[in-house]
C-alpha cells in the first residue's frame, strides 16, 4: 500500500523548509537552559513550536534516508514535545487554559513506545488532567476519540506494563473501540503474518482517510506531525516485537521504514537532550507532580 499524496506533500514541504527566527531563538534558549537552568525560564508554546517544527523536519529527512542519526533526532524532538507539557503544568499561574486534549493521545503513544515507564506515567497523568479540565467545562464537556486513540492509549498502557486499569478507564472511554482498532489490538501477537499485514493495512487506511479531515473533532490526527508519524500504529509494532514476535515482514509504506528501528533493545536520547532532561526534571517536575497529586485525577495500578 502506497503512502497517499497528502502525507507525501506534507513531508516534501519540509525538504527545503528553514526555521523562522522565532524557532531559532527558542531552540537556542533550550541550549542555554542546559547551561544555566536557574537563569532561563522556559515557556510552553515556544518549546512546542520548536519540537513540532523539528519533528516534521527530521521525519522528512528520516523518510528520505533512514539512519541512526536522524532517528535519534526524532526521539530528541519527541522528548522536547513532551517537555513542553511539563513546562505548561509547572506554570501554576497560567491564565489561559490553552492546552486541550487534541494531539495528546498521539504524543502519549509515542512516549509509551520510545521512553521509560516514568515518562509514560507522567504523560498519561497529563493527558488525564487535561481531560478532567475539559469535563469541568459546562458548555463543552467533551472527551474526544473515545473509540480510537484515547481508548487505544489506555489499552496499550496496560499491555506494555501488564496492568489492569479497566475500571478506572471506564470513566473516560464510554464508547466501544472502533472495529479496526479492536481487531488489531486483540490479534496483535498473531503468528499469521498475512493476517497481521492485513490488520496493519486496515489501520493505515483508516489513518490516511482520517488525516484528510480538517475538523479536529473528527480527525484524531489533526496536527500534521501525527499524520506523518503514526504513533498509534508504531506502538502496536513495538509491542508485538517486545512479545517476541516478528515485525520485519510488514510491508505497508506508512510504517515500513521505521520498523528496523523498532527492534532495538532500548532507545537513547542524545547527550545534549539527556542533559536538558536532567535540568528540566530538577527544576520543573517536582512542581508538576505536586500539582497532579493535588488534582486527585487518578492512581495507577
Amino acid at each position: 500500500m502506497k503512502i497517499n499524496s497528502l502525507i507525501k506533500k506534507k513531508l516534501e514541504r519540509y525538504a527545503n523548509e528553514t526555521p523562522e527566527s522565532f524557532i531559532i531563538e527558542n531552540k537556542k534558549k533550550l541550549e542555554l537552559f542546559v547551561e544555566n537552568p536557574n537563569a532561563v525560564s522556559l515557556e510552553y508554546l515556544p518549546i512546542e513550536y520548536v519540537a513540532r517544527f523539528y519533528l516534521m523536519k527530521y521525519y522528512q529527512s528520516f523518510w528520505c534516508k533512514p539512519s541512526e542519526d536522524t532517528f535519534k533526532l526524532l526521539l530528541d524532538n519527541l522528548f522536547y514535545y513532551y517537555s513542553s507539557y511539563i513546562v505548561y503544568l509547572a506554570d501554576l499561574e497560567r491564565k489561559n487554559e490553552i492546552v486541550n486534549q487534541i494531539g495528546l493521545s498521539s504524543l502519549f503513544l509515542g512516549i509509551l513506545t520510545f521512553f521509560t515507564k516514568k515518562e509514560s506515567d507522567i504523560m498519561l497523568q497529563i493527558l488525564i488532567e487535561r481531560i478532567e479540565y475539559k469535563l469541568k467545562n459546562k458548555e463543552y464537556p467533551i472527551i474526544y476519540y473515545q473509540d480510537t486513540i484515547l481508548h487505544e492509549s489506555m489499552i496499550m498502557y496496560d499491555k506494555f506494563y501488564n496492568k489492569d486499569n479497566r475500571l478506572f478507564w471506564k470513566k473516560y472511554v464510554k464508547k466501544q473501540l472502533n472495529s479496526t482498532y479492536m481487531e488489531i489490538t486483540e490479534n496483535i501477537c498473531t503468528d499469521d503474518h498475512a493476517y497481521f499485514n492485513k490488520l496493519i493495512d486496515d489501520i493505515c487506511i483508516y489513518h490516511l482517510q482520517k488525516s484528510k479531515n480538517t475538523n479536529f473533532s473528527k480527525n484524531e490526527f489533526y496536527y500534521s506531525e501525527w499524520q506523518v508519524f503514526p504513533t498509534e500504529i508504531i506502538v502496536l509494532l513495538r509491542y508485538r516485537f517486545l512479545q517476541g514476535k516478528n515485525i520485519n515482514f510488514v510491508t505497508n509504506d506508512l510504517v515500513k521504514k521505521i520498523i528496523p528501528f523498532l527492534t532495538k533493545d532500548n532507545f537513547a536520547l542524545s547527550e545534549q537532550t539527556n542533559q536538558f532532561k536532567d535540568a528540566l526534571y530538577r527544576k520543573y517536575l517536582p512542581i508538576v507532580m505536586t500539582y497532579l497529586k493535588s488534582t486527585n485525577c487518578f492512581t495507577l495500578n
